[in-house]
């Protein structure tokens, strides 16, 4: 599990603080495995920061409130999503091709998949990135 990986706990702390492992299905109507409940982020921002940890978010591609327009030309927002990349660890979050959510730990500048904890650079992403949720450690 991604958070227990960036958070450096083991996991089966964070699935008892947590208090559920995330398999329950919730939505028989969907395909697998998009009908279990899964960790939401905003129980892994609690989680984080009861260990003293914030996870700030970084979106790769801000729009403003219309939906459409982005907030910095193409350039310099890569520019600055590749700045967050090279300074911080965090969970890289998107979409897979088949359309399901799906994170991966980003730490010590490679991307780590938490489902068969393979690493693998940057550049070979299996994700369509929507964000990077940056970890700030030391929240006292």
């Amino acid at each position: 599990m991604a958070i227990a990986m960036i958070l450096d706990r083991p996991l089966d702390e964070i699935l008892q603080t947590l208090g559920h492992d995330g398999s329950e299905i919730l939505w028989s109507n969907r395909p697998e495995p998009k009908n279990r409940r899964g960790h939401g982020i905003q129980e892994c921002i609690d989680l984080a920061l009861s260990f003293g940890v914030a996870l700030v978010d970084i979106l790769a591609n801000p729009v403003f409130d219309d939906g459409t327009t982005p907030v910095f030309s193409e350039e310099f927002g890569q520019q600055r999503f590749n700045n967050y990349l090279n300074q911080y660890d965090g969970l890289l979050y998107g979409v897979t091709a088949t359309d399901t959510g799906h994170v991966l730990v980003w730490k010590d500048q490679m991307l780590w998949n938490p489902g068969d904890g393979k690493s693998f650079p940057v550049e070979e992403c299996p994700i369509t990135v929507w964000g990077l949720w940056i970890v700030i450690k030391s929240m006292d």
